[in-house]
Order: structure tokens, then sequence, then C-alpha cells
């Protein structure tokens, strides 16, 4: 064997997952926190530090509350995944 690991980056690259991860911040912003921030700000830290940081950027007192309100609006949405422009053959 060549490579004994191979990594693929899908989330963004192969498969276009931007609408369901914005959709699932605003659900837990707004099911934990009762606010709406503006999508600029829910989006500001995806692809950075991961999904704890990015809670801890809107309420630091209740990131796992948002976390698992997260997790159980985006789990379900996986199956309406879509590739990205130009992956469509893949």
């Amino acid at each position: 064997m060549r490579f004994p690991v191979v990594l693929f980056d899908l989330d963004g690259t192969v498969i276009d997952s931007g609408a369901i991860i914005l959709a699932s911040m605003r659900h837990a912003a707004r099911e934990v926190l009762g606010v709406e921030p503006p999508d600029a700000e829910l989006m500001a830290a995806v692809g950075g530090p991961g999904l704890e940081a990015q809670m801890r950027a809107l309420a630091p007192d209740r990131v796992n509350e948002l976390v698992d309100t997260y997790r159980a609006h985006n789990e379900p949405l996986h199956e309406g995944l879509s590739c990205c422009d130009g992956m469509d053959d893949v």
C-alpha cells in the first residue's frame, strides 16, 4: 500500500454544505438563545477552530446546549446534500 491514510476534504470541496450549516446555526441561535444573529456573524468562524469555538463566540455560557441543538438539526439535513459546482459526475 502506497499511502496508509487518505484524507478527503469533502466539506466545501466535493459537497456543498454551506446552506445546511447556516440553517443549523440559525436554528441553534433561535432555539437556545432566542436571537437571530446576522448570517455573517453566524458564519464568521465556520471552517476554522471547530463547532464548539463557533458556539462559544455566540454564547460562552451555553456552548453545550448550542452544539447539541445544532447537531440535532444538522444531521438529518445530510441526506439533502448536493455536490459543489463542477463535481456532479464524481
